[in-house]
């Protein structure tokens, strides 16, 4: 064998080898929660219990990257959590029946603050949770909004009825999301519709990264 075929035969041997380590090191970090979303910031990663019809209490909880002691981060009555969930910074923030609620994200808390009540259905779960900057930014099947991380300057707009769920909030200005019958195509970093939910120089004041 020549020494070229020598070397592509090793680094093949060696890539295989790195490719099932990889394949074979999932591992379980928070056993048995039930949960439909979860959210990373910083090395935590954090989740709620899932929902049961005869619920009578529910815990948002976080564990670290890489595994080990589970923190209830806070113990609610009945289960109004539902699956949005997005950690920033300080905070938590979560869809909580009609509201969204924060929670401090560095430990344990008594209860959760409402940023935010948008006008929807009661039956209205929110979709999706996500942050840029000074805001949160929330989806429906029925409308997107954003609210300041402090509770300021709710704003809100309707879209067309959908089940569809993607959204993300840019650095541009603009928050994306999915809507309609068809699929939309990827241009770039854009999903689908775009819209401002406000002038490009609105902003509230950065919160210190202090428990409330």
């Amino acid at each position: 064998m020549s020494m070229s075929k020598s070397f592509v035969t090793v680094g093949m041997a060696i890539m295989t080898a790195l490719l099932c380590q990889a394949a074979g090191a999932q591992t379980t970090i928070a056993p048995a929660t039930q949960t439909r979303a979860i959210s990373v910031s910083g090395a935590r990663v954090y989740f709620s219990d899932g929902t049961a019809e005869f619920c009578t209490s529910q815990r948002s909880r976080s564990v670290s990257v890489v595994g080990g002691p589970i923190t209830d981060q806070v113990v609610l009555q009945f289960c109004p959590l539902n699956s949005a969930i997005k950690a920033d910074g300080a905070y938590v923030f979560a869809g909580s029946l009609g509201t969204i609620v924060r929670f401090w994200s560095g430990g344990p808390s008594d209860g959760v603050t409402t940023i935010a009540t948008p006008s929807i259905a009661p039956d209205n779960a929110f979709f999706k949770i996500d942050t840029q900057g000074d805001w949160v930014y929330w989806l429906t099947s029925g409308a997107i909004g954003r609210v300041g991380r402090d509770g300021s300057n709710p704003t809100q707009i309707s879209r067309a009825l959908t089940f569809r769920n993607g959204m993300a909030a840019a650095s541009n200005g603009f928050v994306y999301w999915t809507e309609g019958n068809e699929p939309r195509r990827v241009t770039g970093l854009s999903i689908g519709p775009r819209a401002t939910m406000a002038p490009a120089s609105s902003s509230v004041p950065t919160l210190p990264l202090l428990r409330p």
